[in-house]
């Protein structure tokens, strides 16, 4: 599908999807490429850890339950990384129970959205993250890029 992007060059702000199942990968690609996105994408938190810390994307949409590493496993390295630290987190699962929410949460995501979801959910729920200028991972800072 998207391995490790398209169009590298392309000067687009990179997000990066992570969830084991690639119908899901897929789904939530296609909306942000529809916003103008360069989509990465991983099925597992170990992956994930080392395309932020390598491609540093600008948004990380990612599943709590995955093999190799879970999604709040890899989101406490990337909280914990200066490289990754500051890159938005919006955490979806279907686990929808409050310490689940609280969890991830506590452990720095920026958001969490419920699966299944609508489609128009989702995208409410990335708004914020969308139109966001480009963002210098590691920086604190947002800048844009030609």
């Amino acid at each position: 599908m998207w391995p490790f992007g398209k169009g590298a060059e392309s000067g687009k702000k990179k997000a990066l999807v992570v969830d084991d199942d690639a119908v899901i990968r897929a789904l939530i690609g296609d909306l942000l490429e529809a916003e103008g996105f360069e989509v990465l994408d991983a099925a597992n938190g170990k992956d994930a850890v080392e395309i932020a810390r390598a491609r540093r994307p600008a948004l990380i949409v990612m599943d709590i339950n995955m093999p190799v590493m879970t999604g709040p496993q890899a989101l406490d390295l990337i909280r914990h990384d200066p490289a990754t630290k500051d890159i938005p987190v919006v955490m979806c699962s279907s686990e929808d129970t409050m310490d689940s929410v609280d969890k991830c949460l506590t452990l720095g995501a920026n958001d969490y959205v419920v699966k299944p979801f609508e489609m128009a959910r989702l995208k409410a729920k990335l708004t914020p993250y969308l139109k966001q200028p480009l963002f210098s991972p590691g920086t604190g800072t947002a800048r844009l890029r030609p």
